[in-house]
């Protein structure tokens, strides 16, 4: 609201930011610095237990995540994530 108004800042994901900036007059910056950068995770009681569609989403997600964390780390592997 304070930002709608003009009277303050927000700092939200670049998609947010541009969907709304279709509508609203507002400045962005693409925050760079590694402070900005944040950790995502996916929890789930049991993957097993998840229908079929989700357990895929959550299988691809896995696989992607650990893809990315191998890049990152110059080939070494990070922790796996656990179920």
């Amino acid at each position: 609201a304070m930002v709608a108004a003009g009277g303050g800042v927000g700092i939200v994901p670049e998609a947010t930011a541009l969907r709304h900036r279709r509508a609203l007059p507002l400045a962005t910056l693409r925050l760079t610095e590694p402070w900005s950068f944040r950790e995502l995770a996916l929890y789930v009681r049991d993957s097993r237990r998840l229908p079929k569609p989700a357990r895929q989403l959550f299988e691809a997600l896995r696989e992607a995540s650990e893809t990315s964390a191998t890049s990152a780390a110059g080939g070494a592997r990070r922790r796996r994530p656990t179920e």
